[in-house]
C-alpha cells in the first residue's frame, strides 16, 4: 500500500468476559503499536483485568458497551435484539469521534450486534475463531465483512465450506513470551506422579469425559499418572456439567485420580507444573494452551482433527492420537519416562516460536493494506 499515513483500526468484541479469543485480540492490539494501524477499541468485557481496563493500561482509546452472552434460545434471542438497540448509539458516537479506516470484528457476534456499514466508506474484516455455528449465521456474519482472517487451516476450512465471499486469510494466532515466575498452583500431586492436564471451559465439546475415561485407562498400567482439569464455569449450565463430570469420576472410581480447578486466573502456573498436556476437543479452532505448553517445553497429546493437529504436526514434542480413551492413554505412555519429556523439550520450544505476535502482527497488517487498498 503506497498510503503510509496512520490509518485507525476500530475493534469490536462483544464477549462479557475474557476469554482465549479476547487475549489473543489484546496480544494483537498490543503489537500493533508502532506500526500505522492506530488501535482503538470497543468491548463488553468490563471485567477488573478484562480488554477495557488493559487498554487504557496500554493508553489504547476504549469504550464499553453491554452485551450479555446470548444463548439459542427465545430468551437468548431477546438477549440479543435489546443488546443490539443498546450498541447502536453507542456505536453511532465511537464511528463518529474515531473515524475508524476500517473495523475489525472479533469473531461473529460483534458482527450481529453491530449496524451493516458501508463496506466502501468503511471496510470490515471478520476474525474468526470458532467453528461451531449454523451456517446461515456464518454467512450473515461474513455478509458484514470485506475480508475473514481465521487462526487455523481447519477453522478457515469449515468457514470456506459455508461461506463462498468474501475470501478467507489465514493468520495463526500469536502469543506473548514466556511470562515470569508465577506462583505455584496448589496441586494435590507430588514430584512422583506424572501429571496430565487438561485444560478446556466446562463445556461438552471439549471433550472431559474422554479424558476421564483415558485417565481410567491408563491408571490401569501406570499407577503413577494423575490427572488435572482447568476450565471455567460459566453459569449454570456449566456449573451443571461440572457436576456431571465429578459424578463420572466417582463412577469410574477416579475421583482420587483427578483434581478439577475453575480458577484459571493462572493457567501458565498449571501449565508449568504439568508433565504432559492432552487436548482432546472435538473441533479445537486453534489450540492456544497447547502453543502456551509447548512454549515451556512440555509435550502434547492430542487427538486427531482441529487446530491442535496443525501446531504439533511433525514436531517431536506432539503425539497424534484417534479420540478413543485407549488410544489418548497409549499416548500419554509415551511421556510417562521424565527422560522421554527432557528430551523433546528443545523441540516444543522451537514450534511455540512459530506462534509470535510478531507473526501474526505481520499477517493481520498484510490484510489491512488488501483490504484498505481495495476499498479505495
Amino acid at each position: 500500500m503506497t498510503d503510509s499515513k496512520e490509518k485507525t483500526i476500530l475493534f469490536v468484541d462483544s464477549a462479557p468476559w475474557l476469554g482465549g479469543a479476547q487475549r489473543s485480540l489484546l496480544s494483537l492490539i498490543s503489537g500493533l503499536r508502532g506500526t500505522m494501524y492506530h488501535p482503538v477499541l470497543l468491548a463488553a468485557d468490563h471485567s477488573p483485568h478484562g480488554l477495557i481496563s488493559a487498554c487504557k493500561e496500554l493508553d489504547i482509546p476504549a469504550q464499553g458497551f453491554h452485551a450479555r452472552h446470548w444463548r439459542r434460545n427465545v430468551r437468548g434471542v431477546g438477549h440479543y435484539l435489546h443488546d443490539r438497540r443498546r450498541f447502536r448509539p453507542i456505536w453511532n458516537e465511537s464511528v463518529a469521534d474515531w473515524q475508524p479506516h476500517l473495523v475489525h470484528l472479533n469473531g461473529p457476534r460483534p458482527a450481529l450486534i453491530m449496524p451493516r456499514p458501508s463496506l466502501n466508506s468503511c471496510p470490515s474484516l471478520l476474525h474468526v475463531r470458532d467453528v461451531r455455528l449454523p451456517r446461515w449465521l456464518m454467512r450473515r456474519a461474513a455478509a458484514r465483512a470485506n475480508r475473514v482472517i481465521a487462526v487455523s487451516r481447519f477453522t478457515g476450512c469449515v468457514w470456506g465450506h459455508a461461506v463462498h465471499r468474501p475470501p478467507i486469510t489465514v493468520v495463526p494466532n500469536g502469543l506473548e513470551p514466556e511470562p515470569g515466575q508465577a506462583a505455584r498452583p496448589h496441586c494435590h500431586w507430588g514430584r512422583q506422579h506424572v501429571k496430565v492436564l487438561l485444560i478446556a471451559d466446562m463445556v461438552p465439546w471439549k471433550c472431559h469425559q474422554l479424558f476421564l475415561e483415558a485417565l481410567r485407562t491408563a491408571s490401569l498400567s501406570m499407577p503413577t499418572v494423575r490427572g488435572v482439569v482447568l476450565g471455567r464455569a460459566h453459569g449454570l449450565p456449566a456449573q451443571t456439567y461440572l457436576a456431571e463430570l465429578q459424578a463420572y469420576a466417582r463412577a469410574l472410581d477416579i475421583h482420587h485420580l483427578v483434581q478439577f480447578v475453575t480458577d484459571v486466573n493462572d493457567a501458565a502456573a498449571w501449565i508449568k507444573t504439568s508433565d504432559v498436556l492432552v487436548s482432546v476437543a472435538d473441533g479445537e479452532p486453534f489450540g492456544r494452551t497447547v502453543v502456551e505448553a509447548l512454549r515451556v517445553g512440555k509435550p502434547i497429546v492430542t487427538t486427531c482433527g482441529g487446530g491442535p493437529e496443525e501446531i504439533v504436526s511433525n514436531c517431536p514434542a506432539g503425539t497424534l492420537v484417534a479420540p478413543t480413551a485407549h488410544d489418548v492413554a497409549r499416548g500419554i505412555g509415551v511421556w510417562l519416562e521424565e527422560n522421554a519429556r527432557t528430551a523433546v523439550a528443545d523441540d516444543a520450544r522451537k514450534r511455540a516460536d512459530e506462534y509470535s505476535v510478531a507473526r501474526m502482527v505481520q499477517g493481520v497488517c498484510d490484510v489491512y493494506a488488501k483490504v484498505l487498498e481495495n476499498a479505495k
